[in-house]
Parts: structure tokens; C-alpha cells; sequence
């Protein structure tokens, strides 16, 4: 389930994103064409061959043409999906990618604040084939389910609606308890801090299911 550590850790050290981005890039960097120069990647590999590591592959290709491209650029292509006012399903398999790569630079950087920059206004659902909600509460940080909360609390419209989706598929049973938006948000944002230490993220998870060992993100330690 936990990708990042699969796809994301290894190849060399991503370079530091995010209030960084503005500063200048080095004047040989050279432009360079990300979405058809992942395309272009992408179409060498065998999907057959690779079966479900196959989107762990092309997102660590996003990240290296990432890595290479000019601060600016790549600032210029946050800011761009983020700003993408389509629905996480109606965009492109390049920027619903996009999305998933900054979402693993930034996890990978241990980046609180980019990634509550990015969730906030635009957050992909999953992260190659794992729930976005695993990813983050897998993040090597202090209390890192509460990066969704943060997102939320600056969240607008859809994207408010789209994180509070996530929060109750990952929390089925507070979410039953708790109907009202308001009261689900306060109760179980307490109930992850009051109970952090004794849980741990389910191997089994899975959003789609609704009874069985695969209902909820959490389970308590053994």
C-alpha cells in the first residue's frame, strides 16, 4: 500500500521545492518539455510486465524530469495544477500525475507546509495505487494525519468537499457517529490526537470498502 517508500525514496536526493522555487535557477538549466518528455518515457515501459508497479514507475519519471527542470518551471507547474478547476477525475493523466509526484517530493522532503500548500487546493486521490490518507499518515512527521486537517481548515468549495470525503472514507466509524460536517471534523480530529500513539496505518485499507478489515485507515497497535 505504502508507496512512497517504494517509489520515491530511491534515485538521487530530490532538490528542495517550495519557498525555494523562487529563487533563480542556474542559467545553463534548460527548459525542458515535462509532459512530452514523460510521455515519451512512459510509452518505453511495459504496463504487462510491471502490473501494479507500473504507476510507482512513471511517477518516479515525473520526479526525476522534476528534478531536472528549472526551479521556475516546476514552480510554474504547481501553481498551475493547483489552480486546475477541474474535477481530480475530469483532468489529464499528465496533471492528475503531476499532482501525485509534488505530493511524493514534498512527503519525501518531509515538507508540512508544501504539502498542505498543495492538498488544499488540489489533491490527488490516490498516490500511484495507494489512498491519499495512507500516504499522508505515513509521512515521517509529527501527527501526519493532521496535515489533512490543516488542508482542510484552508480548503474552499469543492476541494473542501473532496478533503472531507477523504476524511470520512478513511474514519468510517466517527463518520457514522458524526453526520454533521462540523461535529465529524472536531470529534475525530481529537480522536486521531488522543489516540496517535496506539495506532497504526491498516495494510488492508481500501476507501471503497465499507465492512471488513479494509473499512478504516487505523487499527490499534498490537
Amino acid at each position: 500500500m505504502l508507496l512512497l517508500a517504494a517509489s520515491f525514496s530511491c534515485g538521487r536526493q530530490v532538490s528542495k521545492m517550495g519557498d525555494s522555487a523562487n529563487s533563480p535557477s542556474p542559467q545553463l538549466t534548460p527548459v525542458i518539455e515535462i509532459k512530452s518528455a514523460w510521455e515519451a518515457e512512459c510509452k518505453k515501459l511495459n504496463p504487462s510486465e510491471l502490473g501494479n508497479k507500473y504507476p510507482g514507475k512513471t511517477l518516479n519519471i515525473l520526479r526525476e524530469l522534476l528534478e531536472r527542470a528549472p526551479k521556475e518551471q516546476v514552480n510554474s507547474e504547481l501553481e498551475r495544477v493547483r489552480k486546475d478547476t477541474a474535477a481530480y477525475e475530469q483532468m489529464s493523466e499528465y496533471d492528475r500525475s503531476l499532482l501525485q509526484a509534488f505530493f511524493g517530493i514534498y512527503a519525501h522532503q518531509v515538507d508540512r507546509k508544501m504539502l498542505v500548500h498543495l492538498l488544499s487546493a488540489k489533491a490527488p486521490r490516490f498516490i500511484a495505487t495507494s489512498p491519499v490518507e495512507a500516504e499522508v499518515a505515513s509521512v515521517n512527521t509529527n501527527e501526519p494525519f493532521l496535515i489533512l486537517y490543516e488542508s482542510l481548515d484552508l480548503a474552499t468549495g469543492d476541494q473542501r468537499q473532496f478533503l472531507l470525503k477523504v476524511l470520512r472514507d478513511a474514519l468510517k466509524d466517527i463518520s457514522d457517529q458524526y453526520p454533521d460536517d462540523t461535529a465529524f471534523i472536531m470529534n475525530s480530529r481529537t480522536w486521531y490526537q488522543q489516540n496517535v500513539s496506539q495506532i497504526k496505518v491498516n495494510p488492508y485499507y481500501d476507501p471503497a470498502f465499507p465492512r471488513g478489515l479494509q473499512r478504516n485507515l487505523f487499527i490499534p497497535i498490537d
